[in-house]
C-alpha cells in the first residue's frame, strides 16, 4: 500500500476519464490533496484505498499466522484515515486470518500523524540511550 503506487492508480484513473476531485500536478497527487479527498468521500480515491488496505490487511494476515502480535499500529498518511483505510485492513485481517491458529490482532491508526516513524526512532533511541 505504498502512496506513490497509490497515487500512480489514482493519476492513470482520472488520466482515463474517472471522475474525482483530485488535481494532477507534476504528474502526481500530493499526499495532502489524496487524504483530503478521501476525508469529503471522493468515490474514486476511497475506492482506491479500501482497495489498499485489503491487499495489506491480506499481509497483515499471514503475518498473523507466524508472529500472532496482540496489536498492528498502521501509521503515516493513510493510518489516520479510519473509515477508508483502517477498516479495510481490519476486515481483511479478519476475513483471512485462520482460527483457531490466528486471532486477528487489533488494527489501529496511529495518531502521530505524518512524523509517526520519526517520533517512534527517536523514542526508541531516547529509550536505549546510555
Amino acid at each position: 500500500a505504498s502512496l506513490s503506487a497509490l497515487s500512480e492508480q489514482l493519476v492513470e484513473a482520472i488520466r482515463s476519464g474517472e471522475p474525482s476531485s483530485l488535481v494532477i500536478r507534476r504528474n502526481r497527487i500530493a499526499v495532502e490533496d489524496l487524504v483530503a479527498a478521501a476525508e469529503n468521500g471522493d468515490g474514486l480515491v476511497v475506492d482506491a484505498i479500501w482497495q489498499a488496505g485489503q491487499v495489506l490487511g491480506k499481509v497483515i494476515a499471514q503475518i498473523n499466522t507466524l508472529l500472532n502480535p496482540e496489536k498492528v499500529i498502521l501509521a503515516g498518511p493513510l493510518g489516520q484515515l479510519e473509515q477508508a483505510f483502517v477498516q479495510s485492513v481490519r476486515e481483511a485481517v479478519e476475513q483471512f486470518s485462520s482460527p483457531p491458529h490466528a486471532i486477528p490482532p487489533s488494527i489501529v491508526g496511529s495518531r502521530l500523524g505524518l512524523f509517526g516513524g520519526a517520533l517512534g526512532g527517536a523514542s526508541l533511541v531516547a529509550q536505549r540511550w546510555e
